[in-house]
């Protein structure tokens, strides 16, 4: 539904809207058959090559980092997908939802998983 919104607004290509309908072909085959037929195909839709993904366009620019304190998520932000951990640990540690959770309390270890998580253990 996200690609036909878009192909609404932006409008596609004869070569995307050839993909599109091989993508949708498992799903809806009676449909794209005669979808198919009608841009001129003899052969099956069934019978052409799945199309393949191509992995430079599936890669994120940005990612999603969440920040735990004591073992419970409070916040969450991005980050660039380069970022490397120490720049990950302060941002954590400056955002202001986190301040707050740690307000009083004494950070004793920050542990960053990369990519996915900041976890900041406090002193009891």
């Amino acid at each position: 539904m996200i690609f036909v919104n878009t192909a609404e607004k932006e409008g596609i290509t004869q070569k995307q809207y050839e993909a599109f309908l091989k993508l949708l072909a498992p799903f809806a085959p009676h449909m794209t058959e005669e979808l198919w037929c009608e841009l001129g195909y003899v052969a099956s839709i069934h019978l052409e090559k799945f199309p393949i993904a191509d992995p430079a366009h599936s890669k994120d620019e940005e990612r999603v980092i969440a920040v735990q304190i004591d073992g419970k998520t409070r916040d969450t932000f991005t980050v660039p997908q380069d970022a490397d951990d120490k720049a990950i640990e302060e941002m954590a540690v400056s955002r202001e939802m986190v301040k707050k959770w740690l307000n009083g309390k004494t950070i004793s270890r920050i542990i960053v998983a990369k990519g996915k998580i900041v976890s900041i253990v406090t002193e009891r």
